[in-house]
């Protein structure tokens, strides 16, 4: 795994993301990424609540499924995720 293969999924995944969003979605998606990524920098392993709103378009981009298989492709790329044996 190479950064620059990690940032290819992801700019893969952020045009997936904006084909099968609005705009408004998508600003709540990143601003739900954006409160992920500053518990992550407080070291907060809590979970992060989603509005109703948020969750809905959470709701849409797992059931897309080039979005899920991207984001899966991402997880495991860092390590957080491992496929199945």
């Amino acid at each position: 795994m190479t950064s620059s293969e990690i940032q290819a999924v992801l700019r893969r995944y952020r045009e997936r993301l904006k084909a099968i969003l609005t705009p408004e979605e998508l600003a709540l998606y990143d601003a739900y990424r954006q409160r992920v990524q500053a518990a992550l920098a407080r070291r907060d392993t809590g979970p992060i609540p989603l509005t109703p709103a948020e969750q809905a378009v959470v709701g849409k981009i797992e059931a897309d499924r080039v979005a899920a298989a991207l984001n899966k492709q991402f997880l495991v790329l860092i390590g957080v995720e491992h496929l199945p044996q």
